[in-house]
């Protein structure tokens, strides 16, 4: 088994199952990391749709694998994958969010506070998070003076009021008349509710335009570009 200690970790393989917000987890902490000891990575593509033998072989495979030293995923279809990648290659492996697997399979388990309960503490292999991991950098440089709202939807978690919602968004808005503010869903909001969010009066009331940001019309990168 190979050691991961800062200057011997060399090259990061991210398992992406295709989904942005799994991947800009896995991403974010192979760049974390990478900036410490000037390791690479290289992300592998693995077909979630795929059966489970394909998604292990695309896992372990490739032209990088005998210098991996760390496998990183998430999302339950990148899991076995993950285990399998690992123990392949002789690396160290880290999983995010709580995996579907027992925890003993991974050497590292970064899960959110709210999928494991308030009581919960940090053991040798898991370690609680609050927020998302991103790619965002931790010293920013300095940037014009912005706000940013980010739109969700419902889930198994949260349910969705748009009502209740939309004069909030007013609210946080006119609070800040000196920011120049983006407003941005995501798939999961509701269709329609951003077109249909009524920002001309507040935009009025702070000075400045509020522009709306179809998830559509964003890339890979455009989050991680707003937040830098």
């Amino acid at each position: 088994m190979k050691t991961c200690a800062e200057g011997t970790l060399r090259h990061i393989r991210v398992l992406s199952d295709g989904r942005p917000g799994h991947e800009n987890q896995s991403v974010g902490l192979a760049l974390a990391l990478a900036r410490r000891t000037g390791a690479t990575y290289e992300v592998v593509k693995v077909d979630p749709s795929a059966n489970v033998f394909t998604r292990m072989r695309a896992a372990a495979g490739g032209a990088d694998v005998a210098t991996a030293d760390l496998v990183v995923a998430a999302g339950h279809r990148t899991h076995l994958p993950l285990w399998w990648a690992a123990r392949r290659l002789g690396a160290r492996s880290i999983v995010i969010m709580k995996p579907s697997l027992p925890f003993a399979c991974f050497d590292l388990a970064l899960v959110p506070r709210h999928d494991v309960g308030i009581d919960a503490v940090d053991t040798v292999r898991r370690v609680l998070t609050r927020g998302a991991l991103n790619r965002v950098p931790e010293e920013l440089p300095v940037k014009a003076a912005a706000g940013l709202v980010l739109l969700g939807g419902p889930s198994k978690h949260h349910g969705w009021d748009g009502a209740a919602l939309a004069p909030r968004i007013a609210r946080v808005i006119a609070a800040r008349p000196e920011l120049a503010w983006i407003v941005a869903d995501s798939r999961r909001t509701p269709e329609g509710f951003l077109q249909g969010l009524e920002l001309s009066s507040v935009a009025g009331v702070a000075g400045v335009g509020v522009r709306k940001v179809p998830h559509q019309e964003t890339g890979p990168g455009w989050l991680a570009g707003e937040l830098a």
